[in-house]
């Protein structure tokens, strides 16, 4: 069973402006709990809701093994919604409702959330202007290396404003037991080889032990009064100084800066398009 929030997001585009301003504000929230065949029923909705808005609209999904986040961004370019904008969100809406409807599983008494206390290694992997990574090549690398692996969480956004476009990432799990047996060289290469982005990234800034990594979202958490099983690591640069994170939460994004001995240097939360810019402004690209 999943925990998921699904959330509708109304962006209007002012192109009439100099600045193209943009405003948001939430339409919808539903939070409810489902079976983990959700993960395979969400193409298809996605596919539902474009046919109801057709272009300009933006979809993401984080996801780890406890929790969904879905939001869906309708983006309207006239700064004054006209009545057929109206009908598209009430027709969005529904077709939400009935989803939610159609996937909501009652909770399993006492059933308690899972969560993999190994120690071993988290390393990111981000590849901009693709929806949906392959994974089927990565896997079979890591089988043949006899390398077991799991991922830890995982993002997709899938953007139509006119041409398509998108991104995913993922975080993965490797163990000690087996990190301890294997050269990094070796992980490093499978990577590299099967995800034409990353080759052009610093391996050793998008590699972190668990361990740090779960005290620093007990840091967030604190900080940000949720539940550590509510938080899913977005994506992360780990300096030789300072490690800096992104995560998804149930009110949003959190951008978290620690030094070497966790103290937060920095730590904001907002929407989306503010983290990552924050993010991406304060980490350098390691070669």
């Amino acid at each position: 069973m999943k925990k998921v929030q699904l959330k509708v997001i109304e962006e209007i585009v002012d192109f009439t402006s100099e600045d193209l301003n943009e405003s948001t504000k939430e339409l919808a929230n539903f939070d409810f709990t489902s079976d983990n065949r959700i993960e395979d029923e969400i193409e298809d909705f996605f596919t539902k809701i474009f046919l109801k808005k057709g272009d300009w609209a933006s979809f993401d999904i984080h996801l780890n093994e406890n929790i969904i986040y879905i939001e869906i961004t309708l983006i309207f370019t006239n700064p004054e919604l006209l009545t057929e904008d109206f009908a598209v969100q009430k027709t969005v809406l529904n077709e939400c409702s009935k989803y939610v409807e159609e996937n909501s599983k009652s909770i399993i008494e006492n059933q308690k959330f899972t969560s993999t206390d190994l120690d071993g290694y988290l390393i990111s992997i981000n590849q901009p202007g693709i929806s949906t990574l392959n994974y089927i090549n990565l896997k079979q690398a890591f089988d043949k290396e006899n390398i077991n692996y799991k991922i830890e969480s995982k993002f997709t956004n899938q953007t139509e404003v006119g041409a398509g476009g998108g991104e995913s990432d993922i975080i993965l799990f490797i163990a000690n037991t087996v990190a301890s047996g294997v050269s990094w060289d070796v992980v490093k290469s499978i990577i590299t080889t099967n995800i034409d982005y990353f080759s052009h990234k610093g391996f050793l800034s998008n590699v972190i032990e668990k361990r740090k990594f779960k005290k620093v979202r007990k840091i967030v958490a604190d900080k940000a009064r949720v539940d550590e099983e509510n938080l899913i690591l977005h994506e992360f640069v780990n300096e030789v100084e300072n490690v800096k994170m992104v995560f998804k939460s149930p009110n949003g994004y959190i951008y978290i800066c620690c030094d070497s001995e966790k103290d937060i240097r920095k730590y904001k939360l907002s929407n989306k398009k503010t983290i990552f810019q924050l993010f991406r402004s304060e980490t350098t690209e390691k070669n």
